[in-house]
């Protein structure tokens, strides 16, 4: 059902995301300088694969194996991610809030997807101790 808790931690992960996007103009490129983020098309691409990977997890609620292997491959962008945006951020002389939101975006998203993957995992044991009851 799309009431889990699994589903409601991926619509946070999903809004999150979109906040980090739309809500900051500028990213820090791989020279440590502040790019707009339209002319950064692989961090643009890698965010738009996690929040669609995000979607496809959210409304595949029926398969928990399916929505547990997703969570998986995201959570490994999430970590892609999560240093493509720090590493620039760390050699950037002024540090910003606005250079630090893409970070904690992807930071946040992955306890989200952990915490997301932990309840999928406890729905999965007790369907299987039902079926064993049966």
């Amino acid at each position: 059902m799309i009431q889990r808790i699994q589903s409601l931690y991926l619509f946070g992960l999903i809004v999150i995301h979109l906040l980090a996007y739309f809500g900051v103009s500028h990213w820090i490129n791989f020279e440590g300088n502040l790019t707009p983020q339209h002319e950064q098309f692989f961090l643009i691409f890698l965010e738009s694969i996690m929040v669609v990977l995000a979607i496809i997890s959210l409304f595949s609620f029926k398969n928990r194996k399916k929505q547990f292997i997703l969570n998986r491959l995201n959570m490994i962008l999430h970590l892609l991610a999560g240093v493509m945006f720090l590493i620039p951020y760390l050699s950037f002389t002024q540090y910003t809030s606005e250079g630090l939101v893409p970070v904690l975006s992807a930071l946040l998203g992955l306890i989200l997807l952990a915490l997301a993957n932990k309840a999928i995992k406890k729905d999965e044991d007790l369907v299987r101790s039902a079926d064993r009851i049966r």
